[in-house]
């Protein structure tokens, strides 16, 4: 726990949300019951909703709720309770000012996002682990670009002498 409050990187966040999440996709297919389904439709309604109207704050906030609704669906609380605190993190004025000036750069994006998110609900509510997996996957992986994309002096170090370091090999370079 220390760590997750000392440690504000978007890069490891989303690593550690991604290596959280599909294993809970997996366990969610087996053990959600229908009101779980259903709590996590209403919140994906709910975040669409605002991902539709442009309202991108609330749009970050209702992303939280959704991924929240799938930890909850594991019935495991420290999966909840890991996955909760790593969800704080992206919900902190900078995380959602970083997010926000990417999607008015390109409107577009929030539609892919919407689109992305929808895949992952459909899959998990059809309890198709495999599916659900390989969605999170590509909505992580985007992410993960994302945060590559906007950070100057990432990019800067991927192109200098850190070009052996990206997104796929954090750790080469």
């Amino acid at each position: 726990v220390t760590v997750l409050e000392e440690c504000d990187s978007p890069f490891e966040n989303m690593l550690a949300r991604k290596a959280l999440e599909i294993g809970s996709a997996r366990l969610v297919v087996k053990v959600a019951t229908d009101a779980d389904l259903d709590t996590l439709k209403r919140a994906w309604e709910e975040k669409c909703l605002r991902g539709r109207r442009g309202d991108l704050e609330e749009y970050l906030r209702y992303g939280k709720e959704f991924h929240l609704a799938i930890a909850r669906a594991t019935k495991n609380r420290i999966i909840e309770g890991i996955m909760e605190k790593l969800l704080d993190m992206t919900i902190q004025p900078l995380w959602i000012s970083m997010r926000r000036n990417y999607f008015l750069k390109d409107p577009s994006r929030i539609v892919l996002m919407i689109d992305v998110h929808d895949r992952i609900m459909q899959a998990i509510c059809t309890r198709d682990a495999d599916r659900a997996i390989r969605e999170l996957e590509n909505h992580y992986d985007m992410q993960i670009e994302q945060i590559y994309d906007q950070n100057d002096e990432t990019t800067a170090e991927q192109q200098n002498g850190g070009a052996n370091r990206s997104p796929d090999n954090p750790q080469r370079g």
